[in-house]
């Protein structure tokens, strides 16, 4: 049953609303439905995992944004095996160093078509069960009975998530694939960020959000795209960088966006130091590192004070 809330004119303008209860400080906030649009076999359920553990443990979502306290969150987990997401989640939570048992919920399902009545019926007993502050919805199209090009069918299917975030204000976040880029007979593309989206126009109407999402398997790079319509508290693309080893899977910031909240969260793991010290400490080369020390000086985040002939320049804050 949709849920309807009547008011006069007077109730409505005396009524006390929540006003954006973050998620994630700066990134994600009740109420917001988010299309995390990234091209297929690009990473996705790798960084909505990653999303999950941080919010539901209360850390810091690719150390840059910051959960205000461990949250619940619903994971509806629909590709892969359980052995697969199984690694990933065990490799996840050694490279977050998590100790103990969170607030993250999975649900394993093949399919969960919210345009049927036994689909929503489904989500809709599970949120009532779990009160997720943040649903993740992984991916889209097996969430979804038809084509999503189909205006009518995706509405039915938005207007299930909407009800749903109203009744219970949760945050929504759900995967989903792009367009290929398209290209004119000169070679120029010409898919502009608002269709980035496969799908009908209805899915693009429902969100609130739009991250877009590029992943270079081989270089193990991506870049992170947040953008905000109806709420711009962010417009912004990060440059991300994976850890990929036998024990640990993680997704962090680019070296100079971590720097920076480093200088601006935890200076003392930079400033007084040495660039050969800090570049050890922070895994990167001397050099790759000293030219990212030259730009946040350029910058004006930090100052780089000369030691004397054959001593290492040190690493300054700016007072």
């Amino acid at each position: 049953m949709q849920t309807v809330e009547r008011y006069t004119e007077k109730e409505f303008l005396g009524a006390e609303f929540p006003d954006g209860e973050p998620v994630l400080e700066g990134l994600l906030y009740k109420g917001q439905n988010i299309l995390l649009v990234a091209p297929q076999k690009s990473a996705k359920t790798m960084l909505s995992m990653q999303l999950g553990l941080s919010v539901a443990h209360g850390l810091p979502f690719l150390g840059k944004w910051q959960s205000p306290h461990a949250q619940r969150v619903l994971f509806v987990a629909c590709e892969g095996t359980n052995d697969e997401l199984q690694d990933m989640m065990k490799r996840q939570i050694r490279a977050l160093d998590i100790q103990e048992d969170g607030k993250l919920v999975i649900v394993r399902t093949p399919y969960m078509h919210l345009n049927t009545a036994s689909g929503e019926s489904t989500l809709r007993g599970l949120v009532d069960s779990e009160r997720p502050d943040l649903l993740i919805l992984d991916p889209l199209y097996r969430l979804h009975k038809g084509s999503v090009n189909n205006d009518d069918l995706v509405a039915d299917t938005t207007a299930v998530l909407n009800d749903l975030g109203q009744h219970y204000g949760h945050a929504t976040w759900m995967p989903h694939h792009e367009h290929k880029e398209r290209h004119d007979q000169f070679g120029m593309a010409f898919e502009d960020r608002s269709s980035r989206y496969a799908g009908s126009w209805a899915l693009g109407a429902w969100c609130s959000s739009m991250f877009g999402f590029q992943f270079a398997m081989k270089k193990k790079t991506a870049s992170l795209s947040a953008y905000f319509e109806r709420k711009p508290r962010l417009q912004e693309t990060i440059s991300l960088t994976l850890e990929d080893t036998e024990g640990q899977l993680l997704f962090h910031v680019g070296l100079h966006e971590r720097l920076v909240v480093d200088i601006n969260t935890a200076p003392e793991k930079i400033f007084g130091k040495g660039i050969a010290e800090a570049a050890t400490d922070y895994g990167q080369d001397k050099e790759t590192f000293r030219r990212t020390l030259i730009k946040l000086h350029a910058d004006g985040h930090l100052i780089l004070v000369p030691a004397g002939p054959g001593r290492q320049t040190m690493i300054g804050a700016i007072t």
